[in-house]
């Protein structure tokens, strides 16, 4: 597909509205996937539902042991080693996830509220061993310039988890949480076995004999994977403390409306995703100046507007996904200023990881996760969805204060590059 004003916007302008395009289309198929599990379930069950799921993710971000970031550090600067890398990435991913779903099922599985057994354990295998293979082929290609594929494969999960669940809906099965989970894990081993045919057809098969040593790829990731942990998990674990704390049906209605506010800033991620390698690339440069300036501005335009469309569509949330989601409304109103916090947040996050602060992006964001749990169970008892509410926005606004700050030192103290 060409895009207009090609030369204007640059490559990375132009794998940015690939990007978007795909997180629109991913926007799609998962709000259209929230409609139709929200109108055949109800707040209960689907309470329940997205409450088992937020616990099988809350360690995903741990599968592959940071294996985006990395890939995106070393091939940027390497790009013929990128099917060596490759191999090592699947490797990595089915090593960690396997030996982190051991872990957490003992968790999930004392759990009072959640889906049946053998649904969980097939849900924690699917998202930690299978899912994370999306987001790393993502960062592959994207680093290699291969925008439109890196794009489409974000898209391919969603798109498998849709067609299991709509078939199941077509087939007249009762949706209860335990077999509409079942088939939650159907449709994403599918689409990340998707993904892996889609990386061999654009970039080549894995190198098996050239990858990394996975000593050397565990002990180099270890930075990212934490920050991929304490980044993701503090948007999570409120479900699964509503969950226990307030029961199904409040879990319900609060996964709902933040599901919409999610989408929202799907197009900031893509942004920062591909902005990320060429970040990594122009460190110390005035190029680096160049690009991060960029990606403040369009991403400060983006989440202005994005504020705007929540405050839209929050009183339509009971027409689209049942007269039981009313309440959802005025929490998605609440919601709504966490857009701008988050897209910040990713913005100046990202530019402390590209220039070798992941460690600080490490720390700021793990006080975030042990800030939005005391805070939850404190508010929920009293609050409700709202308590939850309250947590996040107040963990959003502590972490962006504190990456805004150590980004502004570590800026202050680097010499200012020649552009002679």
């Amino acid at each position: 597909m060409a895009i207009p004003f090609r030369g204007r916007i640059g490559r990375l302008g132009v794998n940015t509205v690939y990007s978007s395009i795909a997180m629109g289309a991913r926007a799609v198929m998962q709000a259209a996937y929230l409609v139709v599990l929200s109108r055949s379930m109800g707040p209960g069950d689907y309470g329940l539902f997205a409450g088992s799921v937020a616990a099988a993710v809350l360690l995903a971000p741990l599968a592959g042991w940071g294996i985006p970031f990395l890939l995106a550090e070393r091939i940027a600067k390497a790009p013929e080693a990128q099917r060596g890398w490759w191999a090592g990435a699947l490797l990595q991913t089915v090593v960690t996830g396997s030996a982190l779903a051991v872990f957490v099922l003992l968790g999930v599985l004392a759990m009072h509220d959640r889906v049946g057994v053998g649904a969980m354990v097939l849900l924690v295998l699917a998202e930690l061993v299978f899912v994370p293979i999306s987001p790393a082929a993502s960062m592959l290609l994207l680093t290699l310039g291969r925008g439109a594929a890196g794009a489409l494969v974000v898209c391919l999960v969603p798109a498998g988890r849709l067609l299991a669940v709509g078939a199941l809906l077509l087939s007249g099965h009762a949706m209860d949480p335990s077999t509409v989970a079942t088939m939650h894990v159907v449709g994403s081993v599918a689409g990340a076995l998707s993904v892996v045919a889609v990386v061999r057809v654009v970039a080549g098969a894995a190198q098996w004999r050239e990858r990394p040593r996975l000593r050397e790829m565990f002990g180099s990731g270890t930075r990212y994977a934490f920050g991929l942990l304490f980044g993701i998990a503090y948007t999570e674990v409120d479900k699964v403390l509503l969950l226990q704390l307030a029961g199904g049906t409040i879990a319900g209605l609060y996964t709902a409306a933040f599901r919409v506010v999610a989408v929202l800033v799907l197009p900031v991620s893509a942004l920062t995703s591909n902005a990320l390698p060429r970040l990594f690339a122009a460190a110390g440069t005035p190029e680096w100046q160049r690009v991060f300036r960029a990606v403040v501005l369009a991403s400060a335009g983006y989440a202005a507007a994005a504020i705007a469309v929540a405050l839209f569509v929050a009183p339509w949330l009971p027409v689209v996904f049942g007269a039981g989601f009313g309440p959802s409304s005025d929490i998605l109103w609440m919601l709504s200023p966490w857009i701008v916090l988050c897209a910040a947040h990713q913005v100046a996050a990202t530019g402390l990881t590209s220039l070798g602060h992941q460690g600080d992006r490490v720390a700021i964001e793990g006080g975030g996760l042990a800030l939005v749990i005391a805070a939850n169970v404190a508010l929920v008892p009293m609050l409700g969805a709202r308590g939850s509410v309250l947590a996040l926005l107040a963990t959003e606004s502590a972490i962006l204060v504190a990456c805004a700050w150590r980004l502004s030192r570590v800026l202050g103290r680097q010499p200012r590059p020649q552009t002679t």
